[in-house]
């Protein structure tokens, strides 16, 4: 499930991704993020409940974070992980994932 929150003052609204990010959901999610981007320059992207992500959904947190820094963009991912998904992350070699605070 992808949603806007309501905007802070100052700061870019965000988006907020819950439940989960996976093969069944990651090409709607991808869309709702490019749409989301455009004309950002400093997005933020709230990872809140996720408790299921599986490899497409790391890749486009992947892709995510390489897109920002090719368009010069401060991505600020904010994330609170269970501590099956950060070894999930460690074991695929994508923990570089987890230290995605403003990139």
């Amino acid at each position: 499930m992808v949603k806007n929150t309501s905007p802070t003052e100052k700061t870019e609204t965000p988006v907020v991704i819950s439940e989960g990010i996976t093969i069944t959901n990651v090409n709607e999610i991808r869309k709702k993020l490019q749409r989301y981007f455009k004309g950002k320059n400093n997005p933020i992207v709230k990872l809140h409940n996720i408790v299921h992500l599986d490899l497409a959904g790391i890749q486009l947190l992947h892709s995510l974070k390489k897109t920002c820094i090719q368009q010069n963009k401060k991505l600020r991912l904010e994330m609170n992980f269970s501590n099956d998904i950060i070894a999930l992350l460690n074991n695929s070699g994508f923990n570089n994932l987890l230290t995605i605070k403003d990139q």
